[in-house]
């Protein structure tokens, strides 16, 4: 039987007890799509799993998203985006080497951001290469009824280019979009305040990383609303750090949680699998 252990009072819960590589039965994966939705984060320690496998479980939650920067993605499995800071015999990255180094949610720049992200350590430093989370649900249930009430009426700007146009906290040096990439990708618009496609439950639904501007406000106004909002939410009350071992599991929740890797050295190895499980279009509901 799995047993389940809460990693922290903000958010996180860690399954003990299962192997993942294996076919999970279904009365079993519901009683972790609960304990999931229930904790934005989910732990799964000592998973061997090869790539067939990690897409075998991703689906179980989903259909699976396919990311843009396709020369990144596994060689067999399009649906797994690497991750790491190795090379190519001919010295070209075989992944993201810098991803995710500012606070966002992943893919908030498509119609349809993901639902949740599956992240699969092979690799990982001896020290550094952390994730940040931080719980944009409860964020949002300790803003004031006013402050609600005018985020509720507001929708953000979402761009993949945000992130090299000075625009966001976003890495500079991360790997930019070909010409024929980028024609794949529009500015989205979200709402600022979004109701998770499961629970119902709100949650702030912007970020550093990717949301560009704030929706017919002018730019001096649209930045303080942002400003506002980051300095609210990513307080340490809000955020849970964790430390990776090799061939951890995470799952994270993208409509509640922001996420950001830390710096690592370099002369180490850091190399990790993802999977995204496609989303719904954000929406609110009162």
């Amino acid at each position: 039987m799995i047993k389940i252990n809460k990693l922290s009072q903000n958010m996180g819960a860690e399954i003990h007890n299962i192997d993942l590589s294996k076919p999970i039965d279904s009365n079993i994966f519901n009683m972790i799509k609960d304990i999931f939705f229930s904790n934005h984060l989910l732990v799964f320690k000592n998973q061997s799993l090869d790539a067939k496998q990690l897409v075998q479980f991703s689906q179980l939650f989903g259909v699976l998203d396919i990311h843009v920067k396709n020369e990144f993605h596994h060689t067999n499995f399009p649906e797994i985006l690497i991750l790491s800071n190795k090379k190519n015999p001919d010295g070209s990255p075989i992944g993201f080497e810098d991803a995710g180094r500012y606070w966002h949610t992943d893919m908030s720049y498509t119609k349809q951001p993901p639902m949740a992200s599956i992240l699969l350590a092979i690799e990982i430093p001896n020290s550094g290469g952390d994730t940040y989370f931080c719980n944009m649900e409860k964020a949002y249930e300790d803003l004031s009824a006013d402050t609600k009430k005018f985020l509720k009426s507001l929708k953000g700007i979402h761009s993949y280019q945000a992130s090299f146009q000075g625009k966001t906290s976003a890495n500079k040096n991360r790997a930019k979009l070909s010409e024929d990439q980028k024609k794949l990708l529009n500015e989205e618009i979200h709402p600022v305040i979004r109701s998770h496609e499961y629970t119902n439950k709100k949650s702030i639904y912007v970020n550093p990383g990717f949301t560009k501007a704030i929706k017919n406000k002018s730019p001096d106004i649209s930045r303080q609303i942002l400003s506002d909002i980051y300095k609210h939410c990513l307080s340490d009350k809000y955020i849970y750090v964790y430390k990776w071992e090799k061939n951890d599991l995470v799952v994270w929740d993208n409509c509640s949680v922001l996420h950001h890797a830390t710096e690592y050295n370099k002369s180490e190895t850091r190399h990790m699998l993802r999977t995204t499980i496609r989303g719904s279009a954000p929406f609110y509901i009162d």
